[in-house]
C-alpha cells in the first residue's frame, strides 16, 4: 500500500518546463534586448622574478606575467609556479571575480630562511646499526 502511495506521489509531481517540451531559451519581456553572454573573469599571474612557468595540472599555461580568461564561477584554479634555481610554489586563483596571484620565488639555496623549513634527513657516516633488516630498502 505504501509503495502505491509513493508511486502516486511521484506521478503527480509538478512537470518542469524542460520536461513539458517548453523552450525556455526564448527571450521573454524581462530579457528583451539582452544577449546571453557567458561571463568570464580575468586571472592574472605574476612572479618575482618574472619568467616562472605556470602549470595547471599537466598543462603549461605560460610564463609570468600571464593573463588567463576563465568562465565565471567555474571553480578554483590550482596552479604551480616553477623556475629553475627556485623553489616550486603552489597557489590558487578563484573564479567568482577577477583575481590576481603574485608570488615571490625563493632561491633553492635560501630555503632555510622560510618559516617551517626542515633540513632533509641525511644518513650518518654509514651507521645503520639502529635499522632492522626490514628497514634497509
Amino acid at each position: 500500500m505504501i509503495r502505491w502511495l509513493l508511486l502516486a506521489a511521484l506521478v503527480a509531481a509538478p512537470v518542469l518546463a524542460q520536461d513539458a517540451g517548453v523552450d525556455d531559451t526564448e527571450e521573454g519581456p524581462a530579457d528583451a534586448g539582452k544577449s546571453h553572454v557567458i561571463e568570464e573573469v580575468k586571472l592574472t599571474f605574476t612572479s618575482s622574478p618574472a619568467g616562472a612557468d605556470v602549470w595547471y595540472g599537466k598543462k603549461l599555461l605560460g610564463s609570468t606575467p600571464l593573463v588567463v580568461m576563465r568562465r565565471k564561477d567555474s571553480g578554483p584554479v590550482d596552479v604551480v609556479f616553477r623556475l629553475a634555481g627556485y623553489l616550486t610554489v603552489n597557489s590558487r586563483a578563484y573564479t567568482w571575480d577577477n583575481d590576481k596571484v603574485a608570488v615571490k620565488m625563493t632561491p633553492t639555496d635560501q630555503a632555510s630562511t622560510l618559516l617551517g623549513f626542515k633540513k632533509p634527513l641525511e644518513p650518518s657516516d654509514g651507521d645503520q646499526s639502529d635499522l632492522d633488516d626490514d628497514d634497509t630498502r
